[in-house]
């Protein structure tokens, strides 16, 4: 089982918040209240149902509650990022929700918006959305959904790649 200690870069990117009106005063974007909104009523639609979804996951030990402004950016970059639904038969080949929350922050921070999402608040947000999911096997507070990550984002991280992703969500800005 993975402990959460291992994972220190997001540890550190975990202490800034984002989408704020701090942001706003210094001309950066925010989420539209709507996300905020829907984000709130996300969390206690999953506190309902999943009581055993935290902030970082299925039964992770931390106990700590799902983040309203974190939830609000999946719920953009499920909304608007580069993903695409797959058939809820295809099991296979769905994608980990560790793998989507590290894609999401990569989405969020370019747009200047949340830049560290943690795993319960994505699996949060596609819930929301109605995303079919199957959790692991074994004890993991990951889960399988069924999204796919565009190809053109894959390794946004690297620097080559980061113009080409800006571009692309730029275009994607106006859906926000």
């Amino acid at each position: 089982m993975t402990t959460f200690d291992e994972h220190s870069p997001c540890r550190r990117r975990r202490a800034f918040t984002g989408a704020d009106s701090r942001g706003a005063a210094r001309g950066r974007p925010t989420l539209p209240q709507r996300y905020l909104t829907e984000a709130a009523q996300a969390i206690a639609s999953a506190a309902a149902r999943f009581p055993q979804l935290t902030r970082f996951g299925w039964e992770s030990e931390s106990g700590e509650p799902l983040k309203a402004s974190c939830v609000a950016t999946s719920l953009a970059y499920l909304d608007a990022g580069p993903v695409v639904r797959l058939s809820p038969n295809g099991g296979r080949n769905w994608t980990s929700s560790y793998l989507l929350k590290h894609r999401a922050e990569d989405w969020g921070r370019v747009l200047e918006l949340e830049p560290y999402i943690a795993n319960g608040d994505l699996i949060c947000a596609a819930l929301w959305r109605r995303v079919p999911y199957r959790r692991e096997p074994t004890a993991s507070p990951n889960c399988r959904l069924a999204l796919r990550v565009l190809r053109s984002e894959i390794g946004a991280c690297e620097e080559p790649h980061a113009r080409r992703i800006a571009r692309l969500l730029r275009s994607n800005r106006a859906l926000l």
